[in-house]
């Protein structure tokens, strides 16, 4: 009996790793243990790509890197205003100048708070602007017709009055607000900016 007893056991032994090889391994995703019934093989086309024959390349606008341009220069960023961004940017200068050279918003308080906004605000300049800084002088002349002298003041403190249509305007604001010292300090040191003999 003891010898069938160890016999039984023996093989059992000897059995147990060849059930353990026989038998797959377990994997915790079920579906990784079903074969590929149709595997993916990709075509000539997909595994390379068309070479163009011509070479054209887009327009391409420059601008050098940290330098403001003045059009562009405002006082309300976009999540005070709730206006875009390129709110300007996709019009054409000359478009926007005669639109707000064209609004009269005096006899309409909540246009007139709207048109002020718009002036205010800060946005990216035309695709056109250039160093003639048309729409801020459009803008900044709004402004003063609204009374808006601080503002304008504000603003070309910012957008740095370097040409002799915006330190004009800035002059005017410094004038009324009674900070003139800093535009006559700048004047006296770049002659060039002034607006007349006067100045």
């Amino acid at each position: 009996m003891r010898a069938k007893f160890a016999a039984y056991l023996l093989c059992s032994a000897l059995a147990c790793p060849l059930m353990a090889q026989a038998e797959a391994p377990l994997s915790a995703i079920d579906w990784l243990n079903d074969p590929v019934p149709n595997p993916l093989t990709l075509s000539p086309d997909l595994v390379e790509p068309e070479v163009t024959q011509t070479a054209l390349t887009p327009d391409i606008s420059v601008t050098p890197l940290g330098e403001i341009q003045s059009d562009a220069v405002g006082l309300l960023p976009p999540k005070m205003t709730g206006l875009p961004l390129d709110l300007w940017q996709h019009s054409a200068t000359d478009d926007l100048v005669d639109l707000i050279e064209a609004q009269s918003v005096k006899t309409l308080p909540a246009m007139q708070a709207l048109f002020y906004t718009l002036m205010l605000a800060e946005a990216e300049a035309p695709g056109d602007s250039d160093q003639r800084n048309r729409l801020l002088t459009a803008r900044l002349d709004a402004l003063l017709d609204l009374g808006a002298v601080e503002a304008v003041q504000a603003i070309l403190d910012r957008a740095n009055p370097a040409t002799p249509d915006l330190f004009a305007r800035w002059f005017q604001a410094t004038l009324l607000t009674g900070d003139e010292d800093r535009a006559c300090l700048q004047l006296m040191q770049t002659p060039r900016l002034a607006p007349s003999y006067a100045a």
